[in-house]
Parts: structure tokens; C-alpha cells; sequence
């Protein structure tokens, strides 16, 4: 290496520029490829420990991935292609499958799903939520091999108008038929949104409103990732049509409570069952019953016509009062007999060993409409009942969405939301991705024992090539010495480079 040349090209580095440093490295390239034996290759110390560390250089994360026909598109969709899946739900359960260490997997699959976790990882957690989300959208585009919406005319809305959709995506679906499966794919329109928790989901209500009224599509799927904390991400997805767009948009109000529904018990035998109102009222009394009267057992001392209770021969039963309220329509109260239900009276009372039927509490509690309207309900609809009603009511066609063309929330631009509880209650939770990043450098350290120390080495050097690089040329405030070391340093890089790629091309011949 001619160290003299370096360093008079270094002080001449105005007049060098970027493309005089680089005809120095490839000339270097080029030597010390040539020159080097194995035995002078030096050995980086993570290269002979038990862990392997893989350096992989920096991806450029880019908007460009969600453009077609670019080359940092075809790119992506070469370090992509072994992430298998044709859909998002299947290309996260085999990111799952690759994060719990499977040996002797292939090469170009360990390093596609590692770039993939690299590149996703940074995209969450380097950003904030609406870059994030601009970033994330490209990069699912490129992932299946969709665009990204960035223009109007793309979906053909209106000019000026901001589509709803962001991304339309090439979705693979296997459908079975006998005992052969087909592979229906189709195009399909997105929205994606990055969430914390407590997030409502927002958007613009004409612009949604507009995908339906203008024929875009009869579906649009919302993909929403929402931030757990610790690398943990939850990936959700509904689907919104014409015909369940009032369950999301200006949905009712819900809360967290059980499903009320008919069941049958026995008094006295079975646990009374838990209804929306309190069934019996005042205390248990044992009693007999002589031509349906209802004859109490009589106190300690008994006086009067009481002082016969015990010689009345009836079998003695438990009994309690009704609440007046477990007869009302809600909770509807009836005993159970042979030719059918018979609705009680408030004077009438519940019997031991007898069968009622009442509306009440079953199974966990859920997340469940109460029939009342939010206020972001009002806002889209208006606060009055009629145009909300009337659309409950209509088929969904032209007039319905003129109807919402005509509303509060289109002319005035309002969002719509959608509550975290309701939209996770309504849709498919897909997937779950921890990329806690102690965990990733596990998983790399493990993957990392099955590649070859050649194809370690190349990422290795080019990682290391990179920085250097740009250490020579950023680094503007560091010394001269040390800026000439770097440009040093990135022609060793640039030999090592060399001499490792061309051992893993000969072992592959």
C-alpha cells in the first residue's frame, strides 16, 4: 500500500472530492485483493468467538420503497424475497417461526428475515408515530410488491383530495377446493395506522366517505400496529364496507358488560342467577301451601290459627318475595310450567324446586353497544336522531352516501373515531411481534452460528467500509491524523471486502 500517495492525495482533499477517494479505494481494492494470502487476512475478534456478530451495513430506509420501478424498490424487494406469506398475517407468523431458532435453515432466509426484523425495528423505534407510519407504508408496499398511495390519480379520486387508502397491496390467499388449494391474488386497498394504546383510531370522514361514494372499492382494510411497550408490537385488522360502515364510523356508545340472555333455574337448588335487576326482595320464609294459599311457619310462640302449623300435613317449602322491577319487560320473570311460561305478578312468589326463566347475566364480561350515541357520533350525524335513523334503515347505495355527502361531518371536514376498545373488540387480532432489542441480538447471535465465517466477514467489512467512509468525510471537526487514519482504514476494509467475496463465490462454484 503506497502510504506516501495516501497521504499526499489526503492533503489535496478540496481538489480529491468523493469520486478521487473512491478511485483510491478501488485501486486498493484491486491490489490487496490480488496480493493477500489467508494467512494474512487479520481475523476481527468477534469472527473466532463463540458469538458471532453479524454487522450488517445501514439499509437506507426510504420513501422510494413504496415506488415501483426504483431501484431502491428492487432493492428491497430482493433482500425481501425469502420473508414468506401472502398476506400480512402469514408474513408475521413466519417472522414468528424464524425468531424461535430453527438450525440448518437456509442462508438467504436467515438473512432476509434478519433485515427484515433490522429494518422494521428501526422504523418503529427511531421515529415518531406519523413518520413512522409514512415510512411503515412504504415499506409494506415493497414487501408485497404493492405502491404506495401518493397521488390521487393513482386510485383515481378526485385532484386535490387525499385518498384514504395507503398502500394497495398484491395479497395472496390459499383457497382451498377438494384436495387441491388455488391461490387467489387480488389488490387490495389499505389504510395503516401506528398506535399507543389508549390511541383512538382517527381519520379524515370525507375522504372515507368519498372511497365508497366515488366506487373505489367495496372494502378497505384497516391494518393497525399499536405500541405495547418493550419492543412489543400487536398487529390488529378489520375491514370496512358499505354495509357495517355505521358499526365503525360514529359507532355507538359501549362498555365493558356481560351479554344478557334467557336462563332457566331452579329455586332454592341452582345459584339464582345474576340479572340486571335483583330477582327476589325480603327474606327467605318457610312456609306450606294449602289450596294455594301460602301458610308462614309461625314464630317461637305461636298464637291464633298459627298454633295448628304443624299438623297441616302439606310438605314444607322455601319461599321469597318478587321484586316488583324482575317482572318489567328487560328482565322478564316467568315460571316454567309443562304447557309453557307464564309471566309472575308482584304479589306472587318464587318457589323452592320450581322452574323460572329470567334475562340475565352470561358468561365473561365484553365489550358491548349500549344503544346510546357518542358525541363523535353527533359531530358526523348531528345531534338529532333523524339522519342518523334514517340511515340505520337505508339499503347502501347511491342515496345512502348522498345522505352522508349531505351531513354535518362531510361539509365541515369533521375526522371520524373509532374507540381502542371497540375497533380491538371488532378485528382480527393477526399477530404479535416482540422486538425487545436484547431479544434481536439473541436471535442474531444464534442465526449467526449457522453462516459461514466468509459470509460473516463480508458484512463485517462492509459494515466497517461504511463507516470509515464516512468518517473520513464528515467527520470534519476530528484532526488530521485521525481523518487520515479512517481513510486508511476504509481502504483495508475495501481488501478485505475483496478477498472474503471472492472465498464465499468460490465455495458456491
Amino acid at each position: 500500500m503506497d502510504i506516501n500517495k495516501l497521504n499526499e492525495n489526503y492533503r489535496a482533499f478540496k481538489s480529491l472530492g468523493l469520486d478521487g477517494f473512491l478511485k483510491i479505494i478501488e485501486e486498493e481494492v484491486n491490489r490487496f485483493g490480488t496480493l493477500m494470502t489467508e494467512a494474512d487476512v487479520p481475523i476481527e475478534a468477534d469472527e473466532t468467538s463463540e458469538e458471532r456478530v453479524i454487522r450488517f451495513p445501514a439499509i437506507k430506509i426510504t420513501e422510494n420503497w413504496g415506488v415501483k420501478n426504483t431501484e431502491d424498490r428492487a432493492i428491497l424487494e430482493t433482500l425481501m424475497k425469502n420473508v414468506v406469506g401472502g398476506t400480512v398475517e402469514a408474513k408475521l407468523a413466519s417472522v414468528n417461526d424464524f425468531m424461535n431458532y430453527q438450525p440448518g435453515l437456509a442462508v438467504p432466509k436467515i438473512l432476509s428475515n434478519l433485515i427484515f426484523l433490522q429494518i422494521f425495528s428501526n422504523i418503529i423505534e427511531e421515529y415518531n408515530a406519523s413518520t413512522a407510519g409514512f415510512l411503515f407504508e412504504a415499506f409494506l408496499a415493497g414487501l408485497f410488491l404493492g405502491e404506495q398511495v401518493q397521488d390521487p390519480e393513482q386510485v383515481g379520486a378526485a385532484a386535490g383530495s387525499l385518498p384514504i387508502e395507503d398502500v394497495n397491496l398484491m395479497i395472496r390467499r390459499a383457497i382451498q377446493a377438494g384436495d387441491e388449494a388455488d391461490v387467489e391474488e387480488a389488490i387490495v386497498p389499505y389504510s395503516l395506522k401506528v398506535l399507543s394504546p389508549g390511541t383512538d383510531l382517527k381519520g379524515s370522514f370525507k375522504n372515507l366517505v368519498d372511497f365508497f361514494a366515488e366506487g373505489r372499492s367495496q372494502k378497505i382494510i384497516y391494518l393497525v400496529v399499536t405500541k405495547m411497550g418493550a419492543g412489543t408490537l400487536a398487529f390488529n385488522e378489520f375491514d370496512i364496507t358499505p354495509e357495517n360502515f355505521l358499526d365503525y364510523i360514529g359507532h355507538e356508545e359501549f362498555k365493558m358488560q356481560h351479554e344478557i340472555a334467557p336462563v332457566e333455574f331452579t329455586f332454592g337448588v341452582d345459584d339464582t342467577p345474576a340479572a340486571n335487576v335483583k330477582i327476589t326482595a325480603g327474606p327467605v320464609v318457610r312456609a306450606k301451601i294449602i289450596n294455594g294459599e301460602v301458610i308462614p311457619r309461625p314464630p317461637t310462640r305461636p298464637k291464633g290459627r298459627f298454633m295448628q302449623y304443624d299438623e297441616i300435613e302439606a310438605e314444607e317449602i322455601i319461599t321469597q318475595k318478587i321484586n316488583p322491577a324482575a317482572i318489567a319487560d328487560e328482565v322478564a320473570l316467568s315460571k316454567v310450567t309443562e304447557s309453557g311460561e307464564v309471566r309472575l305478578n308482584p304479589e306472587d312468589l318464587l318457589v323452592a324446586g320450581e322452574t323460572y326463566k329470567v334475562n340475565a347475566k352470561v358468561g365473561e364480561k365484553e365489550y358491548t353497544t349500549t344503544g346510546k350515541r357518542t358525541s363523535s357520533s353527533k359531530a358526523l350525524y348531528g345531534n338529532e336522531e333523524d339522519l342518523y335513523s334514517q340511515l340505520k334503515t337505508m339499503e347502501r347505495g347511491p342515496e345512502f352516501w348522498q345522505k352522508i355527502v349531505d351531513s354535518p361531518g362531510y361539509i365541515s371536514r369533521k375526522q371520524f373515531h373509532i374507540a381502542p376498545g371497540y375497533f380491538r373488540k371488532q378485528s382480527r387480532e393477526i399477530g404479535v411481534l416482540d422486538l425487545y432489542p436484547p431479544k434481536l441480538v439473541q436471535i442474531a447471535n444464534q442465526y449467526a452460528k449457522d453462516l459461514s465465517n466468509n459470509l460473516i466477514a463480508i458484512y463485517n467489512s462492509l459494515s466497517s467500509l461504511s463507516i470509515n467512509i464516512n468518517k473520513f468525510f464528515l467527520d470534519v471537526d476530528e484532526g488530521e491524523m485521525s481523518r487520515n487514519q479512517h481513510g486508511m482504514g476504509a481502504v483495508k476494509d475495501a481488501g478485505r471486502l475483496n478477498y472474503h467475496t471472492k472465498k464465499a463465490v468460490e465455495k458456491t462454484e
